[in-house]
């Protein structure tokens, strides 16, 4: 629980940054993996990280689409999950990339925030994109654009 205060704290930090217009470069990121991808998200894109919960299937099935879930309320879709793979490390990375337009992935393995030497300008980098981070190749996801997002998860 302590992890998920600091992801939150460090992601008001970033967004009274990007307010202020001194926030151009992301330098706090979360590390995750999708499909055993290793990936990386700047953390002003997360609404929140939830522990693993059941996901309520869709009844067609769908490339990208697995199901929702019910979140104080709201309904959120959600994308990628693989049911076949069990991992007590699986967390619900709930993102906003239009104001009150939440989905969420399933992320494994997700890692606190770090904070990086280098920076990246996000309006250079697009989903699916690999940059390097401490001599580590990583997939970009910022979830900002859903359509681009859900295409990327396919």
């Amino acid at each position: 629980m302590k992890q998920l205060e600091e992801v939150f704290k460090k992601q008001q930090e970033s967004r009274e940054l990007e307010k202020s217009g001194d926030g151009q470069q992301d330098t706090a990121f979360i590390k995750f993996y999708l499909n055993d991808s290793p990936c990386i998200t700047p953390i002003q894109s997360v609404k929140e990280i939830l522990e693993y919960r059941s996901i309520t299937p869709y009844p067609l099935d769908s490339n990208c689409h697995r199901g929702i879930i019910n979140l104080r309320g709201n309904i959120i879709p959600i994308y990628n999950d693989d049911f076949t793979r069990e991992d007590y490390k699986k967390r619900i990375i709930i993102f906003e990339p239009i104001a009150n337009l939440l989905f969420g992935i399933v992320g494994s393995n997700v890692k606190r925030v770090f904070i990086s030497e280098e920076t990246y300008n996000s309006q250079n980098c697009h989903n699916g994109d690999v940059i390097t981070f401490e001599n580590t190749p990583f997939k970009y996801f910022s979830g900002q654009d859903q359509m681009t997002a859900e295409e990327r998860l396919k």
